[in-house]
């Protein structure tokens, strides 16, 4: 436990957890946790005429389409653009809806705002936060690391669940989608900040750049050193007198 303790303190599990775990709380206070969970009655408060027991079902098969599009949109367009780019989309979709529900009139929108926003969720923000928990941890704490960020999500999902209807008395519809964009805005500005660009990089190379950008890097990890090569003695014999292997006759 002591041991535990000391790692989550390390200045080596705070840097990268700066990273993932903030991000993996983010997302879960950006309007899509609670759509997930009161889709049909926010469909219906919307004051939508279409059907609200279709919006599930419309919006679900589409999110499953984005997200087998998210492998390929990643092998082209880094990670921190397609991230930051799909929360300004959550965050135009949650104020859309919430324009739509105090100014317009629109049987259309609010359907068109959880498309999108689902959209934005699975094909950039869910692939690459998954990809860094991953990859910005070091090996030493890694489980530790992805763990705990999975546990963060996970409970701040059920928070969010539960405060939902508490928002929405004191804040109404409006104030509470208003809020999930602003999230959803701050997301994406401390995305493009925080994110690493790790493409095309090893494990090991990531966890040296990283490592090297804390001031903790040692000589045992110096870029372009391979493990073998650090492990290979450097006073290799070099003939047979220095290896003590008898001359040929």
């Amino acid at each position: 436990m002591l041991k535990i303790c000391r790692q989550l303190c390390s200045k080596q599990f705070l840097r990268p957890f700066s990273i993932a775990g903030v991000i993996y709380l983010l997302v879960q206070w950006t309007g899509v946790s609670t759509m997930v969970f009161y889709m049909t009655h926010i469909f219906r408060d919307s004051g939508s005429s279409i059907d609200a027991s279709m919006a599930p079902v419309v919006v679900n098969g589409i999110r499953v389409v984005a997200a087998c599009f998210s492998s390929v949109a990643l092998c082209f367009v880094p990670r921190k653009h397609i991230f930051c780019a799909s929360a300004l989309i959550i965050a135009v979709s949650a104020f859309s809806l919430a324009v739509s529900v105090k100014y317009l009139d629109s049987s259309a929108l609010p359907l068109a705002a959880m498309i999108s926003m689902f959209i934005g969720h699975s094909l950039g923000v869910v692939p690459v936060c998954q990809l860094i928990a991953s990859e910005v941890f070091p090996m030493s704490c890694r489980s530790l690391g992805t763990g705990l960020c999975v546990s963060i999500a996970t409970v701040s999902n059920a928070l969010n669940a539960q405060l939902y209807h508490v928002i929405l008395q004191y804040l109404g519809f409006f104030g509470t989608f208003c809020c999930y964009g602003g999230i959803a805005v701050f997301m994406a500005i401390y995305g493009w900040i925080i994110i690493p660009d790790t493409r095309n990089m090893s494990l090991a190379k990531i966890e040296r750049t990283l490592c090297a950008q804390d001031g903790n890097q040692t000589g045992n990890t110096q870029p372009g050193i391979s493990i073998i090569g650090n492990i290979m003695p450097n006073n290799r014999p070099t003939s047979r007198e220095d290896s003590g292997l008898p001359k040929p006759t």
